[in-house]
């Protein structure tokens, strides 16, 4: 007798589907239960007791909101003066650092006034309450849950559809347990926070636009609104702590508001204006290059490899730039560097300057120095500055012709 495979096939793959429906059925029903054995209690229980999360969260935003619209009515500039966590320069807070800016953060009576507003309401202590980007936060450590089990939020008995308690739709031996953070964010209207959200878009524009400038003063000159003022609001007075500048910057009817930005880059710093000379007689290089306040620390790299101005862009630091230089036996390729500061430096500006000395000549550094191996050829010179101990890169180089 011969027995058709294709059929036998299809039979075994009939056979297959009706054990699978069969096993189902046996695992889903055969369960030892206690109480009312209904289909779907686990996938209720999560939605209840997320549903029950949200409402909670819900009430408390709404008891946040109204303890926040009684705790801040004093809340205004007084609350920029302070040391927002980025320091004090001169007095002015300092907005910003390299991470960003820092939270505006409600002092200790406005948090305590919120606190126990909220307190009263959801027995929630919370640790931190700050203003960001429109909106007061609350943060804390605490967990809220919602279970099964006896001594779990909530205790009181559900009076909702077929079911009194989590208990009663829970298949036995599970039980339900769903924690969340009861935190809030609340935004707020009206007034509050206008001004300082205002001067923090401004503040953001002079940053792009001026971090990665080492003459701060110019930048800033074309780019702040006339709003903006140095130091002072009543007369303007450029100062500068490093990268740090202090303003005052003034408001409609909301008085006048004094920070500090801190302009450190993580990007370029440029040093501009550069241009070199040779001496032949006196055998004397001198490079020459704009004054920026706040940068004390230069150094100066040289080379007669003339494929390093190939390397950039993009800018780079000079360790990377002369990486690929060859050397060795065969190859007569070298760089040099200096370094040097303006902690002193000669003021006179005399026609025959020194060797391995700095002079401020109408607003331009200068130094001067003798290197036996800049004979005749072409050379390549740069000129870096020193910020934070750290080296800012190179954006460009320029040509030295001696002969």
């Amino acid at each position: 007798m011969r027995i058709n495979k294709k059929g036998a096939f299809f039979h075994w793959i009939i056979f297959g589907v009706v054990a699978a429906i069969g096993l189902y059925f046996v695992l889903s029903i055969d369960v030892n239960v206690t109480g009312q054995n209904t289909k779907g209690v686990w996938q209720l229980s999560y939605v209840r007791a997320t549903q029950d999360a949200q409402k909670d969260l819900l009430e408390i935003d709404q008891t946040a909101r109204n303890a926040i619209a009684l705790a801040v009515n004093n809340i205004g500039k007084e609350q920029l003066a302070k040391d927002l966590g980025c320091g004090v320069v001169k007095g002015y807070p300092v907005w910003n650092n390299k991470k960003g800016f820092c939270e505006l953060k409600l002092d200790e009576t406005i948090k305590a006034d919120i606190n126990k507003l909220i307190i009263n309401k959801t027995n929630v202590p919370y640790e931190e309450i700050i203003y960001s980007e429109g909106a007061i936060i609350g943060k804390t450590n605490e967990r809220k849950v919602i279970g099964s089990s006896l001594g779990v939020i909530p205790t009181s008995t559900k009076t909702a559809g077929l079911f009194t308690t989590y208990e009663s739709y829970l298949i036995k031996p599970f039980e339900l347990r769903y924690e969340y953070n009861p935190g809030f964010r609340v935004k707020v209207g009206s007034s509050f926070g206008k001004a300082y959200e205002t001067i923090k878009e401004q503040a953001k524009s002079l940053l792009i636009n001026c971090s990665t400038e080492l003459n701060l003063k110019d930048c800033l000159d074309k780019n702040k609104l006339n709003t903006w003022h140095y130091t002072y609001c009543e007369k303007d007075y450029f100062a500068q702590e490093g990268r740090v500048v202090p303003f005052c910057v003034k408001t409609d009817g909301q008085g006048d508001y004094k920070l500090a930005l801190d302009f450190i880059s993580e990007g370029t710093l440029a040093v501009t204006g550069i241009s070199t000379e040779f001496d032949k007689d006196q055998n004397l290089t001198t490079i020459s290059f704009e004054l920026y306040p706040g940068i004390k620390d230069y150094t100066i790299y040289y080379t007669n490899w003339l494929i390093a101005q190939s390397q950039i862009p993009p800018a780079k630091k000079a360790a990377e730039i002369f990486y690929t230089m060859p050397s060795g036996e065969g190859f007569d390729y070298f760089q040099k560097s200096i370094n040097f500061s303006l902690a002193s430096f000669d003021n006179n500006c005399p026609v025959n300057k020194e060797p391995n000395n700095v002079y401020l000549c109408s607003n331009m550094v200068m130094y001067s120095f003798i290197d036996n191996s800049l004979n005749t050829g072409n050379y390549l010179f740069a000129v870096i500055a020193i910020q934070d101990a750290q080296e800012t890169t190179i954006t460009s180089f320029t040509s030295l012709n001696v002969n």
